[in-house]
């Protein structure tokens, strides 16, 4: 009898520990999957003084065909560092939120026969103040004016003239995104995807076979500045990101694509770039840190 009660002893003890580590293993979930609830979710727009910072890296192509410089295309591998910032300055706005976006990028390029060289450096600068249009539990839509301007330097390693251009502009122009949310495997993801274009501003090209020294010397600088505008130069940049949670931020995949094309100045210029990135999302606010 002694053993027997020894053994239902024992076997309580254990029984008993079992349903401890087991009511432990369930509370310390039940604990996480309370607090992974207070996680921002992927897609959610900034609340008020609250910024959304993205910083991404990316590869693709870049195709190029400069007539000042040479009528061949020129294609090849390029690179792309951008940051991306979202704020809100409160409700009683009607241009609500701020979204920013710097990029620098570089790309290396041949022509088709393989014998010529191009090295292409580009940046551009983009600020856009949104109101929201539309606003569901899972879509947003925002649009409204910009302020943009951008860069493009070309130089050709075999043009022994003419070796360099250079494109730039600055303008007043309309922005829009569209966030869609929605889950995934009890994970909500958020889509969005942006466009912006300028309307109106000033474009600086050269005049067809004008040496960059003349406009130092002469002050030729007349024949270089141009009034632009959508039907006089194509100016277009399209992005589609996928924002996945990662902890208390997110990762951001994206695809983006954009063109410059215009025939300012006499000659055809036309430059597109089309680009993979891998980001890092996360969120702060202003009060906290000064920014």
């Amino acid at each position: 009898m002694k053993t027997m009660t020894n053994r239902k002893t024992g076997s309580c003890l254990f029984s008993d520990s079992i349903f401890r580590k087991v009511a432990t293993v369930l509370l310390l979930t039940h604990s996480f999957f309370l607090n992974a609830q207070t996680f921002p979710m992927a897609g959610v727009l900034p609340s008020e003084n609250e910024v959304v910072e993205g910083i991404s890296v990316g590869a693709g192509r870049s195709s190029v065909t400069d007539e000042y410089l040479s009528p061949n295309l020129y294609s090849g591998f390029s690179i792309e560092a951008r940051q991306d910032r979202m704020g809100s300055r409160g409700d009683d706005r009607l241009f609500r939120y701020s979204r920013n976006r710097s990029s620098l990028s570089a790309s290396h390029l041949r022509n088709d026969t393989g014998n010529g060289v191009q090295l292409e450096a580009a940046a551009v600068l983009v600020h856009v103040r949104e109101t929201q249009l539309l606003h569901y539990k899972y879509y947003d839509l925002l649009f409204g004016p910009s302020a943009m301007g951008g860069l493009d330097a070309i130089y050709n390693l075999r043009n022994s003239n003419n070796p360099a251009n250079v494109h730039g502009w600055i303008a007043a122009g309309v922005g829009a995104d569209s966030m869609f949310r929605f889950r995934m495997c009890k994970r909500q993801l958020a889509l969005d995807a942006s466009v912006s274009m300028p309307v109106i501003g000033v474009f600086f090209a050269p005049e067809y076979n004008l040496p960059y020294y003349l406009l130092y010397e002469e002050g030729l600088y007349g024949k270089a500045l141009h009034f632009m505008h959508p039907f006089n130069v194509s100016v277009f940049s399209h992005d589609v990101a996928l924002f996945v949670p990662m902890g208390r931020n997110q990762l951001s995949l994206s695809m983006s694509f954009d063109i410059m094309a215009h025939r300012l100045g006499g000659n055809y210029a036309g430059i597109t770039h089309s680009r993979f990135s891998l980001g890092y999302v996360h969120r702060f606010e202003r009060k906290y840190n000064g920014r």
